[in-house]
């Protein structure tokens, strides 16, 4: 019975154990400190398929103009 409460409210050694949920803000930012690589992959990854469509849609509105 004891074993079954300190499963329920999340006891160990006689404290509780914070709520490993917590803000999505906070969970982000630490995924993104933890995954520095990947996240620097991506934004870069992304920033090149902006600057390309850019690109492509002023080569089109030049050749328009022809």
């Amino acid at each position: 019975m004891e074993y079954a409460k300190d499963i329920i409210l999340e006891v160990k050694d006689g404290q509780v154990v914070k709520n490993k949920k917590g803000n999505i803000i906070t969970r982000i930012a630490k995924g993104i400190s933890n995954h520095k690589m990947i996240t620097t992959i991506v934004m870069a990854t992304i920033s090149f398929i902006v600057i390309d469509l850019l690109l492509i849609s002023s080569f089109v509105s030049v050749l328009m103009k022809i």
